[in-house]
């Protein structure tokens, strides 16, 4: 009766085991209890052996190893007329599926041009990288929760790979491309209070990662050891780490630091690591000259920038300037500035030649006079009774001597009349003398030469008339 009634125990304690296993199988996950770690170890050692070259095991087959197993297996459960059966699937390695996964926190950094902290922004919280380091994939929050995370981040390839040469700002600032990210990275302009950064570091030696204000903070120290409290102050600013010591609080004014206990084992598996990226200067050499050009204007733009994010953002999170929006205000103040002075000189031009133009046609004749006041012409006078006369033409000379039978008009010796008609070429030459009488008035029009000799009055018009001679000379 007594092996009967332990037989009976025994076997309520493995239906009752079985029970428990089935319902760890009902939710995806191989429960120890159907599968204990050693009989796990015995399986795997055997799929090793149908595996591929390139494919393996993504840990050990040891016993010690088997809880990353049981964490990442997917199980299912179905039911025969004779056993129940397990499926059981887990995650292979491959030599071109291993990726590193990093979560980028940045950290602000002070920039000496604008005076304030610069802090950039990456396009996604994650970045995949390859093991063989030739390319990266950016993941955000929805991407990696569609992975199962555990120890390892073990995600379907619903995911594009893409080479490292074409950068993204996240790839630049990993595989140290320096203008691909100064070109690709968002750079926000932080204001004078920010906010301090605190990155805990998880390892073996715990630590973090901060970043404060330029001026020290005072931080207290209490650590607990064997009963008793020690307290001590340290001081703190910029960047730097703190290293935590076990059962040690750190705080201060602004913040706290709960003390944090982690045991360890060894492993065959790869812990958290830390990546610094290394960016020489996080202004670009144009964008320091663009800063440079000229700084009251680049400090009056960041002040109306400032205002606008503190009125735009809410409360809770912190306001600042993207450098890029800051660099296109500049540029847009720069070239309105230089059009209006474009437009300001035409406008000076023009008024100037305007007054010019005006002053030349009111004073043109006394500046004139001025100068012929100043700079007399000096020309020998010619006589009154000889006239020279030189057209560049060849004259036709025709004489009239004025008939009161032919010419009905004229009066007892009013006048003499010579026309000349001129024709280029030759040279004319006219000399008149005459006794007593006025010097002749000379009229030119239109090739041809007009010459009028008045007579002085006389008592008899034929003596008049023969009281001059007249030579023409050819």
């Amino acid at each position: 009766m007594r092996e009967l009634d332990f037989m009976a125990v025994q076997l309520q304690q493995s239906v009752m085991l079985l029970q428990e296993g089935l319902e760890t199988n009902a939710t995806g996950r191989l429960s120890s209890d159907l599968i204990p770690p050693h009989n796990l170890s015995m399986i795997l050692q055997q799929v090793i052996l149908k595996l591929p070259q390139d494919i393996s095991l993504i840990a050990g087959f040891t016993v010690d190893n088997m809880y990353i197993y049981y964490e990442v297996a997917k199980v299912q459960a179905y039911a025969t007329t004779t056993a129940i059966r397990l499926v059981v699937r887990i995650p292979l390695r491959g030599a071109d599926r291993v990726m590193t996964l990093f979560r980028s926190v940045p950290l602000p950094a002070y920039s000496e041009v604008l005076k304030r902290h610069v802090q950039i922004e990456p396009e996604t919280l994650y970045l995949a990288v390859t093991e063989n380091g030739q390319y990266y994939s950016l993941l955000t929050t929805a991407d990696l929760q569609r992975c199962k995370l555990g120890i390892f981040a073990i995600c379907e390839a619903t995911f594009p790979f893409i080479h490292k040469t074409r950068a993204s700002c996240s790839s630049a600032l990993y595989f140290g491309q320096a203008e691909s990210a100064h070109d690709l990275c968002r750079k926000h302009i932080l204001n004078e209070n920010f906010n301090p950064v605190w990155l805990q570091a998880k390892g073996p030696h715990l630590f973090w990662i901060y970043k404060v204000l330029p001026s020290p903070t005072v931080v207290a120290k209490k650590c607990k050891v064997n009963g008793t409290t020690q307290s001590s102050n340290l001081e703190l600013s910029h960047t730097g780490t703190l290293t935590e010591d076990t059962h040690c609080q750190f705080y201060s004014e602004a913040f706290v630091l709960l003390p944090v206990s982690d045991g360890y084992t060894n492993v065959t598996i790869t812990g958290s690591q830390i990546f610094l990226p290394h960016l020489p200067e996080l202004i670009s050499p144009g964008e320091r000259d663009q800063i440079m050009h000229d700084e009251t204007q680049t400090h009056r733009a960041l002040a109306a920038l400032e205002t606008i994010a503190r009125q735009s953002s809410p409360d809770q999170q912190q306001s600042y300037v993207e450098l890029r929006e800051l660099l296109a205000t500049m540029a847009s103040k720069t070239t309105t500035t230089s059009q209006t002075t474009w437009v300001y000189a035409l406008v000076t031009i023009s008024i100037i030649l305007s007054l010019i133009i005006l002053i030349s046609r009111l004073w043109q004749r006394p500046i004139i006079t001025l100068i012929q006041k100043i700079f007399p012409r000096r020309t020998e006078p010619k006589s009154s009774t000889d006239i020279e006369m030189k057209p560049m033409s060849t004259p036709t000379t025709t004489a009239i001597e004025p008939d009161s039978n032919d010419c009905p008009c004229c009066t007892e010796d009013p006048s003499e009349l010579m026309e000349v008609t001129s024709h280029p070429a030759t040279p004319l030459r006219m000399e008149v003398e005459t006794v007593s009488k006025p010097a002749p008035v000379v009229s030119q029009r239109q090739g041809n030469v007009y010459i009028s000799l008045n007579q002085a009055s006389s008592s008899s018009g034929n003596d008049g008339g023969s009281a001059h001679r007249r030579k023409q000379q050819r």
